[in-house]
């Protein structure tokens, strides 16, 4: 059953916390939240390098590999997955579906650290179907979750991330992807939460995205919002004022 987006976010945002890895697997548009997978590619499960646990939920952390694009097998497992009609200039968003914690039962919270992103890539293939696009193409960013003041997230417990799509974004099928990095100050440890979903944008266009990257080579492990200098565990637990993300500006349109 769809349900409203308010509606879920004012029932989640009250829940009791829940402490673990997690997936965005639910899409939010037209003031609904979606099924489980239905227009979220699928991903494959994971080991968590820090627990020696395998499930869908856990992280990734190679950001050299193709999987960062959306996730593991997320760049080929289009095919069954719904494409969503989203109008220009209005606002969509990602759900948790899954944590690690499930023993708590739903609601699932952004329990780490860390700021959110969200990109567009435009199919490279028009004349295929938006399935079979793997997301080898330019992506340009169109929303960014940062510190909320010097010592909290935008992110910290909350049950997703929504966010407008540019009024003058082109017109066509894309993926969309979100990304939650939860930073770590060991190399190498930064845990990247990415899933991608298939839209169609519909409206006025005339804008020119930008600057454009590609997954992977967008992040190097050692750029400084991936890999941050502090021997604190949960870093950071203050000085976010001077954080700054990794990857391209958000282009607004």
């Amino acid at each position: 059953m769809l349900l409203p987006i308010a509606a879920i976010f004012l029932v989640l945002r009250f829940g009791a916390l829940a402490n673990a890895h997690y997936i965005f697997n639910r899409f939010m548009f037209n003031d609904t939240i979606t099924k489980p997978w239905e227009y979220v590619r699928n991903i494959t499960e994971g080991l968590a390098a820090d627990s020696g646990l395998a499930d869908q939920y856990m992280p990734y952390y190679d950001v050299s590999d193709a999987n960062i694009r959306c996730g593991r097998g997320g760049a080929t497992s289009g095919p069954g997955t719904k494409t969503a009609t989203v109008h220009a200039g209005s606002t969509v968003g990602f759900a948790i579906g899954r944590s690690a914690d499930e023993a708590r039962g739903e609601p699932y919270l952004i329990y780490h650290n860390g700021p959110g992103m969200a990109y567009l890539s435009l199919s490279t293939s028009p004349h295929l179907s938006l399935d079979a696009y793997d997301g080898s193409g330019p992506w340009f960013k169109i929303a960014y979750f940062g510190p909320k003041n010097d010592t909290n997230w935008l992110t910290r417990d909350q049950p997703g991330m929504n966010f407008s799509i540019p009024l003058t974004t082109p017109p066509g099928k894309y993926l969309l992807r979100i990304e939650h990095m939860y930073v770590r100050s060991a190399f190498n440890t930064t845990q990247f939460y990415v899933e991608c979903a298939q839209i169609e944008v519909v409206g006025p266009g005339g804008g020119e995205p930008g600057p454009l990257v590609r997954f992977p080579g967008a992040y190097d492990l050692r750029d400084r919002g991936i890999w941050v200098s502090d021997d604190v565990y949960n870093w950071p637990e203050k000085g976010l004022d001077e954080y700054k993300p990794p990857g391209p500006p958000v282009w607004t349109g």
